[in-house]
C-alpha cells in the first residue's frame, strides 16, 4: 500500500488540509472534504457541501435559508419560522398556545406548568410538583414509583413493596429487604452476588467473587476470572505446598480487592429502576 505525504507542516502555518488537498484558508473553506471559494469573506460557513453566510442566512437541513425573524430565525426541518410565535413539533409547525410554557409532546402542544407528556399522551398534574409519569399515566410520586418490564409499567407503594427486575415483589423483610434479580432477600442473612444468593451474616468477613462467597481473611479473590485463592498467609503453615486454588484452573492470576456487590442503602431512597420517566422537560 502506497502513501502520499501531503504538505501540511509546522512551516506552513497559513496552509490546511481537506481531504488529502492543501489550501488556504483566508480563501478557502473545506466543506464535507470539498474545497469552496469563501463567497462571503470571514462571514462563509459550510451548509452540507455548500457555503452561506452565516450572518444573514441559517442552514437548515443542508438547505441555506434568510433569516427573514432576525435572531428569532429557527429551523423545521428546510423550513424556516419565528421562534417567538411558532415551535418545531416533530418536524410540524405549531403555533405556541401557551407562549412561553409551550412544550411539544409528540406533533402536539401543551402546557408544561400545569401537564406532563406521558409517552405521547398528554396528562393533567393532578398531584401538583409530585406528579409523574408511568407509561401512559400519572402517579404520585411522593408515595408510589413506577416499575417498567418488558411486559409494560406497574405502579408500587414504595413503604411496603420494590421492583425487582421488573417484578414488584413485597418488603417481606420490611427496611432489611433488598433485590438479588427477581428475588426478595435479608440484606443481613443472605449476600446477593451476580444473581445468587448465599446465607451469610452481617458479621461475617465474606465478600463476592463473581457469583461466589469468599473469606476475605484467608482467601483472595481474582478480578475478572471469578476464581478464589488461599492468601499467603493461610498457606504459611504449609510451606511445602504451594497455594492452590479452590476453584478455577490457573495459579497464575492476578490479584485483586474484594468486591462487596450489596451495600445497604436507606429504604426510602428510590433506586434508578424506581425512577419513573419524565418525557416533557422543556
Amino acid at each position: 500500500m502506497s502513501y502520499v505525504l501531503h504538505v501540511c507542516l509546522p512551516r506552513y502555518p497559513t496552509r490546511r488540509c481537506c481531504n488529502g488537498r492543501v489550501y488556504d484558508p483566508n480563501r478557502y473553506v473545506c466543506c464535507r472534504g470539498r474545497l469552496r471559494y469563501k463567497r462571503y469573506g470571514s462571514s462563509t460557513g459550510c451548509c452540507g457541501y455548500s457555503v452561506y453566510n452565516y450572518i444573514s442566512q441559517v442552514c437548515c437541513s443542508g438547505v441555506a435559508r434568510p433569516k427573514i425573524y432576525g435572531s428569532y430565525t429557527r429551523c423545521c426541518g428546510t423550513a424556516t419560522y419565528d421562534y417567538r410565535r411558532y415551535i418545531c413539533c416533530g418536524r410540524t409547525l405549531r403555533r405556541r398556545t401557551y407562549g412561553s410554557s409551550t412544550s411539544c409532546c409528540g406533533t402536539q402542544v401543551y402546557n408544561y406548568r400545569t401537564h406532563r407528556c406521558c409517552s405521547g399522551s398528554i396528562r393533567s398534574k393532578i398531584y401538583g410538583s409530585y406528579s409523574y409519569c408511568c407509561g401512559r399515566s400519572i402517579i404520585n410520586y411522593r408515595y408510589y414509583s413506577c416499575c417498567r418490564s418488558r411486559q409494560g409499567y406497574r405502579v408500587y407503594r414504595r413503604s411496603s413493596q420494590r421492583c425487582c427486575g421488573g417484578y414488584v415483589q413485597d418488603r417481606v423483610f420490611g427496611s432489611y429487604s433488598r433485590c438479588c434479580g427477581t428475588a426478595v432477600y435479608d440484606y443481613r442473612r443472605s449476600r446477593c452476588c451476580n444473581g445468587a444468593l448465599h446465607c451469610t451474616s452481617s458479621s461475617s468477613r465474606q465478600y463476592c467473587c463473581g457469583k461466589y462467597l469468599y473469606n476475605y481473611s484467608t482467601q483472595i479473590c481474582c478480578y475478572n476470572c471469578g476464581s478464589i485463592y488461599r492468601s499467603a498467609e493461610a498457606s504459611a503453615a504449609n510451606v511445602d505446598e504451594p497455594d492452590k486454588p479452590l476453584l478455577g484452573e490457573d495459579p497464575d492470576l492476578p490479584e485483586a480487592p474484594p468486591v462487596d456487590e450489596d451495600k445497604s442503602s436507606d429504604k426510602d431512597k428510590p433506586s434508578d429502576e424506581d425512577k419513573p420517566s419524565d418525557e416533557d422537560k422543556p
